[in-house]
């Protein structure tokens, strides 16, 4: 497993986010994932001194941040409950009841209606 920390410019006093690459024969990228979101892991169970909460999430590229960003704020404009990442694919459903529905690409929000 390799552990390295990415840089971002405008971050001024907060921490730098560490980017987490799997190597093969070791836990998949989705079972850590799926551990570290149900187990709400702190800082003080990694062995600092503080507890403060750890956030985990999947190292998207920068056209699935952009489409992540317009399925949430589609989400909002028609009031769906859910709208999330698994794979570097984003998805989104309207209720619990109902199929997810794979976003590819900004034509597919059009998918999401009231």
């Amino acid at each position: 497993m390799t552990l390295t920390r990415v840089t971002e410019s405008q971050r001024g006093s907060q921490a730098r986010p560490i980017s987490w690459f799997a190597s093969s024969g070791g836990i998949s990228a989705t079972r850590f994932l799926a551990k570290a979101r149900k187990q709400k892991l702190t800082t003080k169970q990694l062995g600092l001194s503080q507890a403060n909460a750890v956030y985990v999430n999947e190292h998207l590229t920068q056209a699935n941040k952009q489409l992540l960003g317009a399925a949430i704020a589609r989400k909002k404009e028609v009031a769906w409950k859910f709208v999330w990442t698994n794979g570097g694919k984003v998805y989104a459903r309207k209720d619990e009841q109902m199929d997810a529905v794979r976003i590819q690409d900004l034509s597919d929000l059009t998918k999401m209606t009231k």
